[in-house]
């Protein structure tokens, strides 16, 4: 451990020295750069429509589908909408996940949306997709929307004042079911002291009120965690950040991490990120333990025996196994968005977490292209591309054949929300594995 921690800390320094400067940000991150490009490109039309007609194989059956996606923008403002329906094949009907009922109505709102991660003010309703609360020692890219046929009105915010600030979240306006909170203060601002000045700590609460969806079962699990972090360095070109993190998993164990991360970046050439980061656990700890995969395993039946992901802390021992995050992401003259990032823990047999993401919508005229991977349960090469019940993968091809028109093929190893099978009979509501296939023509306006 000492070994690991001197040569943790002579890279800090070294790069400290090599490229200090003043600053005052949150720890780096190159999604909130990407997704403020995307909101800059997106304030340039008012309004944006996409519809598409296509079909999709769902685990061997034939399903028709019909989609529509407009989008209303007035200065930081937004709202959009998300119809999508399919028919079975079989039995001409559509399925029960898509009927707007009472229950389901809320569903088809896709966001109402304020600001952007630069503005003082965020706020968003909608479907919550790759969420990180602080540094992400106990939250890291969650989604309410592991299914996009079954989609939770969730909330975030953000407040991000010189001196003081916070994030919150809740997953399910309609019944409120995983939350987390985040404040933040720069305690130093004051002073003209370079660098610590810029000190930001936090401090976070966040939790699942019911992982089974049974309000009488008394089975809500909470955590809170403290954070501190300190730019290191920030220009035009260069910006670099250390920070630490503790967090509680209540009646369970508790963990820390120490980290740096980095980003240079060339006006709108290109871009590099990169984040490593130590981390120090004790038993019944999981790092992350709010992730991309929560939703789905935060409870799940097999074979009639009720599985929660809290049942697994028990039985995690990860006492004195240290493990290791690493994580790059870039751009590339706004043609290619990349970014990955994977950790594990030593002495600990599939510990390994794997994520990718990729999109490509301009690298060839009329082209569009996207890749998201993950896969859990990882110990050698050999599981890091297996198809199982621990990957989640899109892939997603598309190409303009008339203008406003894009021919769309896309393949997903995902999860569904089903209270019925395919054939409309009941079945334990919960989350299935399952793999589409999908051709669709999308056609696509803005203005």
């Amino acid at each position: 451990m000492k070994g690991k921690l001197w040569i943790l800390s002579g890279s800090v320094i070294a790069l400290s020295i090599l490229m200090a400067a003043m600053a005052w940000s949150q720890v780096v991150d190159l999604s909130d750069l990407a997704k403020e490009k995307g909101l800059e490109e997106a304030k340039k039309q008012a309004f944006g429509l996409t519809t598409g007609l296509g079909f999709t194989t769902i685990d061997g059956v034939l399903h028709y589908r019909v989609r529509a996606v407009p989008e209303l923008r007035i200065a930081k403002f937004s709202a959009g909408i998300n119809v999508d329906l399919l028919w079975n094949s079989k039995t001409g009907a559509i399925r029960p996940a898509d009927k707007y009922d009472g229950k389901r109505f809320g569903r088809i709102i896709d966001h109402l949306g304020y600001g952007g991660s630069k503005d003082l003010v965020e706020a968003k309703v909608g479907a919550i997709q790759d969420y990180t609360l602080g540094h992400g020692f106990l939250m890291n890219h969650y989604s309410n929307q592991t299914d996009e046929n079954y989609r939770k009105p969730g909330l975030y915010g953000r407040l991000g004042f010189p001196i003081a600030g916070g994030q919150f979240m809740t997953s399910n306006l309609g019944r409120f079911e995983i939350y987390a909170l985040r404040g933040f203060v720069r305690p130093l601002s004051k002073m003209s002291l370079p660098i610590v000045k810029n000190l930001e700590a936090g401090l976070s609460f966040l939790g699942d009120i019911d992982p089974d969806q049974n309000r009488s079962s008394g089975d809500a699990i909470s955590a809170w965690g403290f954070d501190a972090g300190v730019p290191i360095a920030k220009t035009e070109a260069f910006e670099a950040d250390l920070y630490t993190d503790f967090g509680k998993i209540n009646n369970h164990g508790a963990g820390g991490a120490t980290g740096i991360a980095a980003k240079i970046q060339a006006t709108n050439l290109f871009a590099v990120g990169a984040k490593l980061e130590e981390r120090f656990l004790g038993k019944e700890f999981i790092p992350r333990y709010f992730d991309g995969f929560y939703e789905v395993e935060r409870y799940r039946d097999s074979s009639g025996v009720p599985l929660r992901k809290a049942f697994l802390l028990a039985t995690v021992d990860t006492a004195g196994k240290n493990g290791t995050f690493g994580e790059l992401a870039g751009y590339v003259l706004d043609k290619v968005t990349l970014r990955g990032n994977y950790q594990h823990y030593s002495k600990l047999k599939y510990s390994g977490i794997l994520h990718l993401t990729a999109l490509a919508p301009k690298l060839v005229p009329k082209t569009d292209f996207t890749l998201a991977y993950d896969q859990k349960n990882v110990e050698s090469t050999r599981d890091l591309f297996k198809t199982n019940e621990n990957t989640l993968v899109t892939i997603e091809a598309g190409r303009e054949v008339y203008p406003h028109f894009m021919l769309y093929l896309t393949y997903q190893r995902t999860f569904e929300y089903r209270e019925n099978d395919l054939d409309g009979k009941p079945v334990r509501p919960g989350y299935y594995p399952i793999e589409k296939f999908s051709p669709r023509v999308d056609f696509k306006l803005n203005w």
